[in-house]
């Protein structure tokens, strides 16, 4: 009954999580596609969980743009739903399985960042955004 355009498409969003959870992937990552309301500024959760999709499928690329796109929202209303730091730390993920070392070393940055004055608990999280080795030559 809600006149927001992102909230008629929820349904696609709950779709897709049921899919993904059974390892339907490929119609799962149709269904938060149709989710989508405005990529930047819709729900967050959605841009984060086709990103996870995606990566499952090995479409990297295509899911470290999703993410980028989904980082761009402001952080209120609809775009709370992912916390700062997770989804440029899905996009750097996303950008190391695409061989892109420097746009994901760029993302661990921000979500570096996000977690340097975290509280004891989010210690493992602020370990895991710092810089990495390069990985030798083949």
């Amino acid at each position: 009954m809600s006149g927001f355009g992102r909230d008629r498409r929820l349904h696609h969003h709950v779709r897709g999580l049921l899919l993904a959870s059974r390892g339907d992937l490929a119609a799962a990552t149709v269904a938060f596609r149709a989710a989508i309301y405005v990529p930047a500024s819709g729900f967050t959760r959605t841009n984060y969980e086709r990103s996870r999709v995606l990566l499952r499928l090995d479409r990297a690329r295509e899911a470290a743009r999703r993410t980028d796109r989904g980082a761009r929202g402001t952080m209120d209303g609809s775009a709370t739903y992912t916390s700062v730091p997770e989804m440029p730390e899905l996009g750097a993920a996303a950008w190391e399985a695409a061989g892109e070392a420097d746009a994901a070393r760029a993302r661990r940055e921000i979500v570096a960042r996000a977690w340097r004055q975290a509280e004891p608990g989010f210690l493992a999280q602020r370990g895991r955004a710092g810089p990495r080795e390069p990985e030798p030559a083949r």
